[in-house]
């Protein structure tokens, strides 16, 4: 979420083409640190209903 706030906030005054290449360098940086290994954890159910502790 963090990088999607900083995404959001850096890309606001670009012209479309560099916005989306932005969106692409920081969403890649998202996935390399893990945000794909919690996704799939929480598509199988862990978190859901703000239940955290087996996580």
């Amino acid at each position: 979420m963090r990088n999607d706030r900083i995404s959001s906030m850096q890309q606001w005054l670009l012209p479309m083409d560099e916005a989306l290449k932005f969106e692409a360098e920081i969403g890649l940086d998202s996935l390399r640190a893990g945000a794909s290994s919690g996704a799939a954890r929480f598509a199988g159910g862990k978190g859901r209903g703000g239940d955290f502790g087996d996580i």
